[in-house]
């Protein structure tokens, strides 16, 4: 396909699985687009020419390599312009199931900008917080009151075998 680069990285494809995930919360979203993106620009521009020039070390003068160029290729052009129109399109996708979350019932009928985007996401990231304390909570609580039940029910047998051995043996006679 042309105008498309094939990412084969490992570890872009680790963040692509991480970004997938639809437990994925908006924050880690946000920063693996932001990490992949910085990825997929080293991918693309790893073939940019580079020029030999002569620095001077600490030690010595030597030649190093330099970008020969400040303008990219057409090609390196079109693979970033490509790149950009998927995560923009990503970006949409995400905006729009955002939509979707909060609101089933009404489609929005105007489009939102980014700004607008990026408080309702934090409002929603903020409220899925507090949601997984309040359960955290609930259950760390769940947790005590089994336990305390298992005591109860521990004590409970104890008192059966202790009623048990006072039926059988009798109150403790004096001599």
């Amino acid at each position: 396909m042309e105008g498309v680069t094939i990412v084969s990285h490992p570890l872009v494809q680790h963040k692509l699985t991480l970004l997938r995930e639809k437990d994925a919360s908006t924050k880690s979203f946000r920063e693996l687009l932001k990490e992949i993106g910085m990825l997929l620009c080293y991918e693309v521009t790893h073939d940019l020419p580079v020029s030999d020039i002569e620095i001077e070390t600490p030690l010595a003068r030597m030649k190093s390599p330099q970008l020969a160029g400040k303008k990219l290729g057409a090609e390196q052009k079109k693979a970033l312009q490509a790149e950009l129109e998927r995560v923009t399109d990503m970006r949409n996708e995400r905006i729009q199931q955002l939509y979707t979350l909060t609101s089933p019932v009404q489609k929005p009928t105007v489009e939102i900008g980014l700004h607008d985007a990026m408080q309702l996401e934090d409002v929603i990231e903020l409220a899925a917080t507090s949601a997984r304390r309040d359960m955290a909570n609930l259950f760390a609580r769940y947790r005590e009151l089994r336990a305390e039940r298992g005591a109860i029910a521990d004590q409970q047998v104890r008192l059966a075998r202790a009623e048990t051995w006072l039926k059988e043996h009798g109150p403790a006679k004096e001599h």
